[in-house]
């Protein structure tokens, strides 16, 4: 993992936020425990100084960093992570470093910690940062700069500089959504509230929790995320207008500003039983083990947890707020999620506010099935550009509409969605321990339109796949795209799948994934799709998911 020369590599594989190990190296060496065998080992302090030795060849005399991350250069910025875990590295071992590494470290962090001070003030004042502030938009790597400068404020006796921080992380959380997140380029990021969750404790943490405009933010943000996982920690993506994957590591922040509240301790349960089954993405999400370590050092060692989840209801309001809120919505609500017999289905009706954006997902699928033994059967997250990921593609005036223009709750069962036009419906009939039953539908179409019903499975690529009568072997399968006859059941190792109408199977087809410069195919990670064809003689379809 460290090479010879100080880069950390993951599969051989170097990312400038990985060098962030050695403030884990520091807290290993430094922490008195009878579990930790590292305590005082000289070596770990070998390891440390090659870590951020190279670091520091990096940062140039502005104190700019050069962002390298798998290959790719994004040029010189004032880098926030590295220079709060190199800050907080230094504190910890400032009295048992010699006093030329101690000098070397410390010069960096100022350089760095002055030049990202003026550039955050700057950047908080222009006008186009405070009309994103007014319409809830906040990038995290901004908040975390704040947290970074906060704790060198601090450490560096400077109360001007702490009230600063205080003043413009105050205006932050107040420009947070009543729900409890805050939109990242101007769409809703579920992953990146984590992130951002990550800073609100944090800083609240390094002020012990006295502000209270902050804390209330930490508390607001927690609310918001537990209501974003289908179980455990099991992220739901059709929230999420970046992430696709649902299956994210462990939430590597669990400071002290989260002992205080027993929702707090809940949220920080789920993720340190989540790390106790599996740690493994401490080391593979290489900037984690610095996040973890600066928690870590905020937390009392005999601080309770709370291990258990509250009840929930059959129908969860992520979203819920007093209308009108039009700045973000016209709608009281847009996201829910329904948990009944053992299902989870989590709804989406977000329309598009970043369409052409590469670092977005465009808001296609718009529901997911899972089941909390099989795990998740039907939707998953968003992709860009690809049609065949959409609920509905609507054909009409020589025209294709793969996004809805507007959606609108019935009820929690039943959905209504506009692609300009043409208004199309899902709803769910019936749900039991062993069966949900859905129907789409089109309206008012004329003889010319059509509408494409898509349902996208994810699927393993290593499991075999039972389609009417025929076997298939998806490992073997390079490509396949057939019509299957109405009551056709494709069966999968997880649950079966059946519509009243004919329908095309295709398989594999890849979504696209936003951290991709190109789009490489991945079949551990491909879907199959059912696509069904809606006209004005025959505007609807039945879906049945059995176990």
């Amino acid at each position: 993992m460290v090479q010879e020369n100080g880069e950390i590599q993951v599969d051989h594989l170097f990312n400038i936020y990985g060098q962030c190990t050695g403030f884990y190296f520091a807290t290993l060496y430094q922490y008195q425990d009878k579990n930790n065998p590292y305590y005082k080992d000289p070596e770990l302090l070998v390891y440390m100084k090659k870590c951020w030795d190279y670091y520091i060849s990096l940062v140039n005399e502005e104190g700019k960093t050069h962002i390298l991350t798998f290959g790719q250069s994004w040029g010189y910025v004032y880098e926030e992570w590295n220079t709060l875990h190199l800050m907080n590295t230094v504190e910890l071992l400032k009295d048992v470093l010699d006093k030329d590494t101690v000098n070397r470290y410390s010069q960096v962090v100022q350089r760095s910690c002055e030049g990202l001070a003026r550039s955050i003030k700057e950047q908080f004042q222009c006008k186009s940062f405070q009309n994103d502030l007014k319409n809830h938009s906040v990038p995290n790597h901004f908040i975390w700069s704040l947290v970074c400068i906060y704790r060198y404020a601090v450490l560096s006796v400077q109360p001007k500089l702490q009230e600063e921080c205080d003043r413009m992380m105050e205006d932050i959380c107040k420009a947070q959504l009543p729900f409890g997140a805050f939109l990242e380029g101007g769409s809703l990021v579920v992953l990146y509230s984590h992130t951002t969750l990550g800073a609100l404790a944090l800083y609240s943490a390094y002020c012990g929790n006295k502000n209270a405009t902050v804390y209330q933010a930490v508390l607001q943000n927690i609310d918001y995320l537990n209501k974003c996982y289908y179980q455990g920690i099991e992220i739901i993506g059709c929230f999420d207008s970046r992430n696709r994957d649902e299956k994210r590591g462990a939430f590597p922040h669990i400071p002290g500003a989260f002992l205080k509240d027993e929702t707090c301790r809940m949220f920080a349960s789920r993720h340190v039983s989540a790390y106790h089954k599996d740690n493994s993405d401490l080391i593979r999400i290489q900037q984690s083990l610095g996040f973890y370590c600066a928690s870590f050092g905020t937390v009392d060692e005999n601080s309770p947890l709370k291990l258990s989840s509250p009840e929930e209801q059959e129908v969860v309001y992520i979203d819920r707020m007093t209308p009108p809120l039009a700045e973000y919505s016209e709608e009281p609500f847009n996201t829910l999620k329904i948990q009944k017999k053992g299902f989870v289905i989590p709804i989406c009706l977000l329309p598009n506010k970043a369409e052409d954006f590469r670092w977005y997902l465009q808001r296609q699928n718009l529901l997911s099935v899972y089941h909390l033994e099989k795990g998740l059967l039907m939707g998953g997250g968003h992709s860009h550009g690809m049609p065949e990921f959409s609920c509905f593609n609507v054909i009409s005036n020589g025209r294709l509409e793969y996004l809805h223009t507007k959606g609108h709750f019935e009820s929690p069962e039943h959905f209504d969605l506009w692609y300009h036009d043409t208004k199309c419906e899902i709803k769910i009939l019936s749900i039991t321990e062993k069966e949900i039953t859905l129907r789409y539908a089109a309206q008012n179409l004329k003889e010319t339109d059509r509408v494409l019903v898509n349902i996208p499975v994810p699927v393993s690529f290593y499991q075999q796949l039972q389609c009417g009568e025929k076997k298939l072997d998806l490992k073997q399968l390079q490509y396949s795209s057939e019509k299957l006859p109405a009551g056709t059941v494709i069966s999968s190792e997880k649950c079966s799948f059946s519509l009243n109408h004919d329908c095309i199977f295709r398989y594999p087809v890849f979504a696209f994934d936003t951290y991709m410069q190109k789009q490489t195919p991945n079949r551990k990670n491909a879907f199959l799709i059912l696509t069904v064809e809606l006209d004005y003689l025959d505007s609807n379809a039945i879906l049945y998911i059995f176990l």
